[in-house]
């Protein structure tokens, strides 16, 4: 379940924006899917409310699907 940038989109969250976060999160565990965030800002807040997973620029800059099979044979033969 990816964790809309609107929901921490302060950079210091509210109260208010930490419940509805930690409800996400919750709701999520109970239907057993993971959450993911896309910046790195909610990086940080996210590691701390228990959010699963992350993509985005952050993390890689979008790669062609040949570059990144790739990269995943070459790391897998390593």
């Amino acid at each position: 379940m990816k964790i809309d940038r609107a929901f921490i989109s302060r950079e210091t969250p509210t109260k208010a924006d930490l419940a509805v976060i930690r409800t996400i999160v919750e709701l999520a565990r109970t239907l057993d899917l993971r959450t993911v965030i896309e910046t790195a800002a909610q990086r940080d807040a996210m590691r701390v409310l228990g959010c699963d997973l992350g993509q985005g620029y952050h993390l890689c800059r979008p790669v062609h699907p040949e570059d990144l099979l790739r990269s995943v044979d070459s790391a897998a033969a390593a």
